[in-house]
């Protein structure tokens, strides 16, 4: 797994890591892409 830096963004909301981990601990298949940008200086990570 990739280290992610900064709050997570999916369809522009923000998303609780704890979250997303307890999900792909429970799918069989949990793909996504992983997109870091900068805005105004501060990373985040879009999913």
């Amino acid at each position: 797994m990739s280290n992610i830096k900064g709050p997570l963004i999916s369809s522009q909301r923000y998303l609780d890591k704890a979250k997303v981990n307890d999900r792909a601990a429970r799918f069989k298949r949990f793909i996504v892409s992983v997109y870091p940008i900068v805005l105004r200086g501060q990373q985040y990570t879009i999913l």
